[in-house]
């Protein structure tokens, strides 16, 4: 059975991705057999010490902190966000 989905042209992602530098039209329909396949990837829990020595890996500055982010597989959001949090 195939289910008409949201794909981006840009980057092959099911959904849509959200990018904000696609041109209008960018996102189109596609036939998708066995849609009900895809399934999003379960959210991460970071327990405190992982959070603490991702923090302090960054303080250090060896690296910068896209680079770390991008090696840990996080946003960079969310180690601002535990940032602001460890320093309070």
């Amino acid at each position: 059975m195939s289910r008409r989905i949201r794909a981006c042209i840009h980057c092959t992602n099911f959904p849509a991705c959200a990018d904000s530098g696609l041109r209008r039209g960018a996102i189109r329909q596609i036939d998708l057999p066995n849609a009900s396949l895809i399934r999003r990837q379960p959210c991460r829990h970071f327990s405190a010490e992982d959070k603490i020595r991702i923090l302090l890996e960054g303080l250090r500055g060896d690296d910068s902190i896209a680079g770390l982010c991008r090696q840990e597989s996080i946003a960079q959001s969310l180690y601002y966000a535990w940032s602001k949090e460890f320093m309070e």
